[in-house]
């Protein structure tokens, strides 16, 4: 057994293997701050940094990210082994979504490919790629 002693920061993300299963131990405090900086037309790996499941609708962003479906999220689905991916469609993009209803109650959010609205959560700890072509800023809700 080897044990590795280091600093994870908040929202990184990062990769462990372990050939025949095993399990991965975070301690620590739990972090109050909900925000993790996306550099400029970077793929970034960040995690779930909150200690709940959370809907991927509640996910915010800010600064510069684009608001017309071109920047992504893109998550490894363990039971279809590919990568799933939403993009971000901003107020600013009106009429962007074909399920009206969404559009009409929520607003600004995350859709697929067609621009259907995505409803899923995400796990604690579970980590996905983000993509912002101008960078920005990733919201999670704060902890309850």
């Amino acid at each position: 057994q080897i044990v590795v002693d280091f600093d994870v920061n908040l929202g990184q993300g990062f990769w462990a293997k372990a050939v025949d299963g095993g399990s991965v131990v975070i301690g620590g405090e739990v972090s109050d701050n909900s925000t993790v900086e996306v550099p400029v037309n970077a793929m970034t790996l960040i995690a779930n940094p909150i200690p709940q499941s959370i809907n991927i609708q509640d996910i915010k962003v800010a600064g510069d990210f684009a608001q017309d479906g071109t920047d992504w999220i893109k998550f490894w689905n363990s039971t279809t082994y590919q990568y799933q991916e939403v993009y971000f469609f901003g107020e600013e993009a009106d009429g962007v979504f074909t399920d009206d209803t969404y559009e009409e109650t929520l607003g600004a959010g995350w859709g697929d490919a067609d621009q259907i609205v995505v409803d899923f959560d995400i796990d604690v700890g579970q980590g996905f790629w983000v993509k912002s072509v101008n960078g920005g800023t990733v919201i999670f809700p704060t902890v309850e």
